[in-house]
């Protein structure tokens, strides 16, 4: 039995010295991931910073980069069945993405003006090493999540419950994408303020859907508790 959890614990030295610190083979692998992010992105330019955090201590298998295009982000990249991936798409795309959302949306709702904000599209498989084009990556990975402000200069201008879930299901209908949005109803005082009006809104209606076709539910809910929360509509074929 004491044989045993010798065993055991030489085991989990083991394993924790191998994962304490990168190997040669990985860290000269891993220097040719940086040429192959600015190889692939000539655009920008790339410098390691390190390894992530996990749950189990640092990551050695994927490293950190920082951009030149965008200095405030932190690039992943790591190596998935034998090519490497990375999640740089999602910042270079970013606004890309953002004008799509402006376009399905532009004239759909009652507003003075809107803003979107929260937007960032997620794919934990991460992106090959491919300068795709904004177009591209739009059809094949673009999520339609985000907070839409909706600013009212007159508070007749926001529509009831009946009248927003009518609203909700033309928009959803006419441009099929599988959305999750909320749309905040805010004061227009607030519209030059971002944080503000997101802790100012009135209102708030969330479009979520599992499929293009499938509106899961709308659920509608009050600043101000004036009314009761509630689901307006669930599971609806469009």
């Amino acid at each position: 039995m004491r044989l045993k959890s010798f065993k055991a614990i030489a085991l989990a030295l083991t394993a924790s010295l191998f994962l304490a610190s990168c190997t040669p083979f990985q860290e000269a692998d891993q220097k040719r991931w940086v040429k192959e992010m600015n190889k692939a992105f000539p655009d920008d330019n790339f410098t390691y910073i390190g390894h992530p955090d996990s749950e189990l201590g640092t990551d050695y298998n994927s490293i950190l980069l920082s951009s030149e295009l965008f200095p405030d982000a932190v690039i992943s990249v790591w190596k998935e069945k034998g090519e490497i991936r990375t999640n740089y798409q999602s910042l270079l795309y970013k606004e890309d993405c953002i004008d799509e959302l402006d376009r399905v949306l532009e004239g759909n709702f009652p507003c003075s003006s809107y803003l979107i904000t929260g937007y960032y599209t997620y794919n934990e498989g991460g992106y090959a090493l491919e300068e795709m084009g904004a177009k591209k990556f739009i059809k094949n990975y673009m999520d339609y999540d985000c907070t839409v402000i909706l600013f009212y200069d007159d508070k007749s201008q926001v529509p009831s419950e009946e009248e927003m879930t009518e609203l909700l299901i033309d928009f959803a209908s006419k441009e099929p994408h599988e959305y999750s949005i909320y749309f905040n109803f805010c004061d227009a005082r607030y519209k030059d303020d971002e944080k503000l009006a997101l802790k100012n809104y009135d209102v708030s209606y969330l479009l979520h859907m599992d499929e293009e076709d499938h509106i899961k539910h709308i659920y509608v809910s009050y600043k101000d508790g004036s009314s009761d929360s509630k689901y307006l509509v669930k599971d609806v074929d469009i």
